[in-house]
Parts: structure tokens; sequence; C-alpha cells
């Protein structure tokens, strides 16, 4: 089960790459059940680096990023805190059914 959090919209190609790099580095063998994303607070010194970048810089202070940015210093918050624990309860069905299922083929 793999958890993340960072300044990246939710859906975002950044945050899905995030979850496949991650999930690349568990090795072949390893079954992923379940994903689970929160936006969350940017470190103040990397936002001050891309406040300096060059304008043609994917991460540069421009209106669409200092907005993401501004949304994503409000997280993460008691909605993703509830989001994460329905989470939680639904990986703990999802294992418990899939234990089930291989003790029956045993």
């Amino acid at each position: 089960i793999l958890f993340q959090t960072q300044g990246a919209e939710l859906n975002s190609e950044h945050s899905i790459t995030a979850f496949a790099r991650a999930a690349s580095y568990l090795g072949g063998n390893c079954k992923v059940l379940g994903t689970f994303a929160s936006q969350g607070k940017i470190n103040p010194a990397m936002l001050e680096r891309r406040k300096n970048a060059d304008k043609n810089d994917p991460h540069a202070a421009t209106p669409r990023n200092l907005e993401r940015w501004q949304k994503a210093s409000m997280h993460p918050n008691e909605e993703d805190f509830s989001r994460a624990k329905e989470f939680v309860k639904a990986m703990q069905r999802k294992i418990a059914l899939r234990e089930k299922y291989l003790n029956m083929k045993k």
C-alpha cells in the first residue's frame, strides 16, 4: 500500500509518476493493493528557489503555480485525514478478503 503527500495536484502527471516510480522500487514480486495521495505543504526552501526560477522553468512562480502553492499550503487538512482513515479501513477489508481467498486455494 503506497501513501504520498506532495505539493502537486492529486491527478497530475507528477503525482501519478511518483506512484509508478515508488512501485517500481518494490520489485517484481510485490503486489500493490492500493494507493493514497493527499496534497501537502511544499518545503519553504524549495518554494524560495522556485520563486527565483527562470520564467521558462515549469516550476517557476507562474500565476498557476502560485495558486497551486497556496492550495498546497492548506494541506493536509481534516478532510485529507478523514479520507486517509477511510482508505486504511478499505485496505484492511481488502487484505482480509485477500487472505481469505489465498487460504481457500490451499
